[in-house]
């Protein structure tokens, strides 16, 4: 009771709850190896008793208390009583209270059977575990090793080539296994088995007879100038060598035969004895005074030889006349290569067939990095500049002739690179070019039937030029016409076609 603040009595009342404090022990024991050993902040380095204070769940004081006992250590020894190669006895120390277990383990080619531990048998097994051990103990274990054979097999793949092939003394001629029985480090059998895959090689061979002009030929990465047998190695899909051979033959061409002598070309007759003039009956060759014979014009001569004792020697010359070329024609169906040009030429990046009159000559190009072709006289144009495209034929008789039409490889309009079938090659059409053009003109036409005339006319229809039609490229002399649009007109007796030129 108290006086509050107006003098008057107040009255406190205080309920005390008292709680209570807490305790625990507990026991541990553990082998010297776990040392030191930490508990609640507290570190162990023997055994002993602590007790550490902590907070119990009241908020009260809590007091834990932990006694620490060290196991024994025990050691086990072996004793072994055996026969053969031990690589392991087992020997080791256990601490006491804890289960440990015993191994033996034998050397490679080895195994461990009719085990006994201690008296114990324990079968073909080669560990035996010792419960809560706590005394020194000896173990006696008495077992048998017995030396076990081996085996080991391997597998190899080897090439036909490899044949045939040597191993642990036997010879394999095939795919195939052999065992080989040797003896293993104990003195037991030792089987060893090989298995023998043999992958075959691969063989092929390409025969391939090309034009002269298609030379150098290339094949599988090589180039191959003439012609002849060429064989090349690769690895096939099993990893073996792969022989592939190429027979290449090049098409052969006619020589003229003795005493005979193309047109152009020469024979030279000798004669053993000197001082003797040579003459001809006829104006069909020439002959010098050395006996070299050329040929003028188709047919037969007689070439003597006279002696100034009166004596002379007589050679008939067979003088065969060159094939007759007219043209160089676009194969039927070709998209013409010169239509979309802008000056006329054939445009880059074109596939076109040819043909030749007569049919069975050789097409040839100036400038492979312009035009190319095949045997099959496809004409590819694949690059920009001039180039030849000349077609040679030769004759039984084995003279040639030649026949050679110049283009220049330009880039065309891109609108033009896709030609209609109307602008195809016809037997009517003829192309213009350079249009316009100042000194000279071509004119490219692929087949005429019968003669033919080019006429050039002005506007007001006067005839400027005026030259006779042939087949293939005729070039016309533009350059005495002044600066004008003209008109050109090739006449046959199929029809009339006119196209205009612009001369500059």
């Amino acid at each position: 009771h108290l006086t509050n603040a107006t003098g008057c009595d107040s009255a406190a009342t205080m309920i005390l709850t008292v709680k209570a404090t807490s305790t625990s022990s507990n026991s541990i024991s553990i082998c010297p190896s776990a040392l030191p050993y930490s508990w609640n902040g507290l570190t162990f380095t023997a055994a002993g008793t602590k007790t550490t204070h902590l907070t119990n769940s009241v908020g009260c004081d809590s007091a834990a208390t932990l006694n620490l006992f060290i196991k024994t250590n025990y050691t086990i020894t072996a004793s072994v009583a055996a026969n053969g190669s031990i690589s392991n006895a087992g020997i080791t120390s256990i601490c006491s209270g804890n289960n440990q277990s015993y191994s033996i383990t034998a050397n490679s080619g080895y195994y461990i059977s009719d085990v006994v531990v201690d008296g114990i048998s324990v079968g073909n097994g080669a560990t035996y575990t010792f419960n809560n051990v706590n005394d020194d103990h000896t173990i006696r274990a008495a077992f048998s090793l017995t030396c076990q054979p081996t085996t080991s097999s391997s597998s190899i793949t080897i090439c036909s080539s490899q044949l045939p092939y040597s191993w642990n003394g036997f010879t394999f001629t095939g795919s195939g296994f052999q065992t080989k029985h040797l003896t293993n480090n104990c003195g037991s059998d030792s089987a060893a088995t090989l298995h023998l895959t043999v992958n075959d090689i691969s063989t092929s061979t390409t025969n391939v007879t090309v034009c002269p002009n298609a030379l150098p030929y290339s094949w599988n990465g090589n180039v191959y100038p003439s012609s002849g047998s060429y064989t090349v190695h690769f690895t096939n899909a099993k990893s073996c060598d792969s022989a592939a051979t190429l027979n290449l033959n090049i098409t052969p061409q006619p020589t003229p035969a003795n005493n005979n002598v193309c047109v152009g070309s020469t024979l030279q007759l000798n004669n053993a004895t000197r001082g003797g003039v040579w003459t001809v009956d006829n104006n069909r060759v020439i002959v010098n005074n050395t006996g070299l014979v050329t040929g003028k014009s188709g047919g037969i001569a007689t070439v003597k030889y006279k002696l100034p004792n009166g004596s002379s020697t007589n050679y008939i010359i067979y003088v065969n006349a060159l094939p007759y070329l007219p043209s160089i024609k676009y194969a039927a169906g070709s998209i013409n290569p010169q239509l979309g040009a802008p000056k006329g030429a054939f445009c880059i990046n074109k596939t076109f067939g040819v043909v030749g009159d007569p049919s069975g000559g050789v097409f040839s190009v100036g400038n492979s990095n312009v035009l190319t072709i095949n045997c099959s006289n496809i004409v590819n144009t694949v690059g920009l500049g001039s180039s030849d495209l000349t077609y040679t034929y030769t004759n039984a008789a084995g003279c040639s002739n030649s026949r050679s039409i110049t283009g220049m490889v330009v880039n065309c309009a891109s609108h033009r690179n896709n030609i209609t079938t109307a602008e195809q090659i016809t037997s009517t059409d003829f192309i213009l070019y350079p249009n316009p053009a100042n000194f000279s003109v071509n004119l490219n036409i692929d087949k005429i039937t019968g003669a033919g005339t080019i006429i050039i006319t002005d506007l007001y229809g006067k005839t400027a030029k005026n030259q006779t039609l042939s087949m293939g490229t005729n070039t016309i002399d533009i350059a005495n016409l002044i600066k004008g649009i003209y008109f050109v007109s090739i006449i046959t007796s199929e029809k009339k076609i006119t196209k205009k030129l612009m001369v500059e």
